[in-house]
């Protein structure tokens, strides 16, 4: 005979270390199980759990011969009532027993609990104990053992309970853990919506499968709703629900219907749940019909907030009635919040980039009388696409904490606006007028010009400037024509290249044999492919970029304005190693100051 009062603390110790390591539901009950088989000297370890349906389902095993069953029978299913654990709760599985116990198992006491013949005889000890969580039923554990009698069962069923308690603590955690895998699987795939890998109506199917497709969460049916931005129309819908659910009645609706609990969530910004659904309250829905076929029983909507505004709806449905406690309304509000990241930074992103090229066009308007179609086109093109290649970089890391990135890019957008305003306002008609200005200065100021896509790239800028004079010319055609140059340079370092290698270095000096004035600027990007050197690379229309980046206009434009001067343009390059632009310019430009 023993005493289990005198219950080994290390066996409780045992269990809630495995509690902590296990990474899943499954991981925890086989290593427990198998603990407490081995303690109790029991012929078999039962753990049934109540998710989907109001039922206690067979989940895990552990047989005689510890061996663990994963097939899933429906004789191993039990309403509330049915079988020795069934017992055990009401018939809406809010309310339980502490426990159900029978030290031998009668003919008589087979009927009264329903016992199954086939599955069951006559045994020495049968103990069934509900597991329960924070705010619902889990299911029950139910020990078999035929061989070992107990001086008091009372002292059996004490150290059980306490045994269940732990049981109940680490399924109910590691449950949550699954949803908490759901919110940080919605907000992996947010990051794949804003960076147009993924398109949103496929992002919110995405997201209602994973709520239902997991076997720990009760939730049986889900609607996902994001409303239009200017004007209270659906503009997606994503539902997904067990196999089982008939959707032939369900209307969808592509405006909110005033009486139904979804508007008034979406309208009030608050959560609406009803534990119960009946002949009082289904006539509040917009598909009463649907969900009367279906015997859906209870509810819960809550809204997709953005910056304060909402979006949408989250609306979950169960199988049976069910109390919405603080923890269901946690994890859910951390779901419909990373919902409405991913769609509210969306439309923001998209806003931005039509306001990008809603101001980029009315700058063209407004040079359309300064310089020719086709030399604006090029500096239109470069611009547009260097916002293009910022969004695309900081996009990415927006859940890394680098929303400053985006706010140093609007300020950059704001930057370039102004400084295309002040060169239409300072402009016009000052093509071709020739200042004395200097160009090492010249150069610093088209380095500062490219900062923010420098600092992006992790460009390492190398300047070598001589004792150059002031040169006398058109100070705006030579910063376009270097522009083009520098940009090339910029745009020449691949994805692969490695951030702490890349480097552009400009250098000035004076070419005593010719008696030129140089500019030297050179990169360690992926080079220039050898037939297009050393002349055809300065031809309208080619580009050494393989993608649509390269338009063919920025080293034709630079080269005929260097031919303008009189001056002179050569390149030289090695795939891999990197490229090197030389500007050849006369010495009577210069001028002594």
């Amino acid at each position: 005979m023993k005493n289990l009062l005198d219950l080994d603390e290390s066996l409780l110790a045992n269990l809630k270390s495995i509690s902590i390591s296990a990474e899943t539901l499954e991981d925890f009950l086989s290593e427990g199980c198998l603990l407490l088989k081995s303690h109790y000297k029991l012929k078999s370890v039962s753990i049934y759990l109540s998710v989907k349906e109001p039922v206690l389902q067979l989940f895990y095993k552990l047989d005689e011969n510890s061996k663990f069953i994963e097939k899933i029978e429906s004789g191993n299913k039990y309403k509330p009532g049915q079988g020795f654990v069934g017992q055990l709760f009401d018939e809406q599985l809010i309310n339980c027993k502490a426990y159900a116990y029978s030290e031998a198992i009668s003919e008589i006491e087979k009927k009264d609990i329903s016992f199954k013949t086939n599955r069951f005889s006559p045994e020495k000890n049968i103990l069934a104990l509900p597991l329960t969580g924070e705010n619902r039923i889990l299911g029950a554990m139910e020990f078999i053992d035929t061989e070992v009698n107990y001086s008091d069962s009372c002292d059996y069923i004490l150290s059980a309970y306490v045994v269940s308690q732990v049981f109940s603590r680490a399924i109910g955690s590691l449950i949550r853990g699954e949803f908490i895998r759901i919110i940080e699987a919605s907000s992996a795939m947010g990051i794949e919506v804003l960076n147009k890998k993924l398109g949103e109506e496929e992002y919110l199917k995405n997201v209602a499968n994973l709520i239902i497709e997991n076997r720990l969460i009760n939730y049986y049916v889900a609607i996902i709703r994001v409303f239009s931005t200017y004007k209270d129309e659906v503009k997606n819908e994503s539902i997904s629900s067990n196999i089982d659910i008939d959707w032939t009645d369900y209307k969808k609706n592509n405006y909110p219907v005033t009486k139904s609990y979804s508007t008034q969530c979406y309208l009030s910004g608050k959560p609406k749940t009803i534990v119960n659904i009946n002949d009082n309250n289904i006539s509040e829905f917009q598909n009463s019909s649907w969900i009367q076929n279906n015997k859906l029983k209870s509810y819960i909507c809550l809204p997709i907030m953005f910056s304060d505004k909402c979006l949408g709806t989250l609306s979950l449905f169960l199988k049976y009635p069910y109390h919405f406690y603080s923890a269901d309304h946690y994890y859910l509000r951390l779901l419909a919040h990373s919902i409405g990241k991913t769609i509210g930074l969306e439309e923001r992103m998209e806003n931005m980039r039509s306001e990008v090229t809603k101001n980029t066009r009315a700058t063209v308007r407004e040079l359309s009388d300064l310089l020719s179609i086709k030399e604006f086109s090029h500096h239109y093109k470069n611009d547009i696409r260097t916002i293009r290649d910022t969004l695309d970089k900081v996009i990415p890391t927006l859940t890394k904490g680098r929303i400053d990135k985006l706010i140093e890019l609007s300020d950059f957008v704001d930057h370039r606006k102004k400084e295309l305003d002040i060169f239409i306002k300072n402009s016009r008609g000052k093509y071709g007028l020739k200042i004395v200005f200097s160009l090492n200065d010249l150069l610093d100021e088209i380095i500062s010009t490219f900062r923010t896509e420098i600092e992006l790239e992790g460009i390492k800028i190398e300047k070598i400037f001589g004792d150059i004079p002031f040169v006398f010319m058109d100070k705006n055609r030579l910063e376009e024509a270097i522009s083009n140059i520098f940009l090339n340079a910029i745009k020449s370092f691949s994805e692969s290249s490695p951030k702490d290698d890349k480097k552009i270095s400009i250098s000035t000096y004076i070419d005593a044999s010719f008696d030129d004035y140089c500019i030297l600027i050179s990169d360690n990007g992926i080079g220039i492919k050898r037939h297009l050197l050393p002349d055809k690379i300065f031809e309208e229309g080619v580009s050494e970029f393989k993608d649509a980046e390269g338009t063919g206009q920025g080293l034709f434009y630079s080269k005929s304005i260097l031919d303008s001067f009189t001056g002179e343009i050569d390149a030289i390059s090695s795939a891999g190693v990197g490229s090197t632009f030389t500007l050849r310019f006369p010495r009577e430009l210069f001028e002594d100051q």
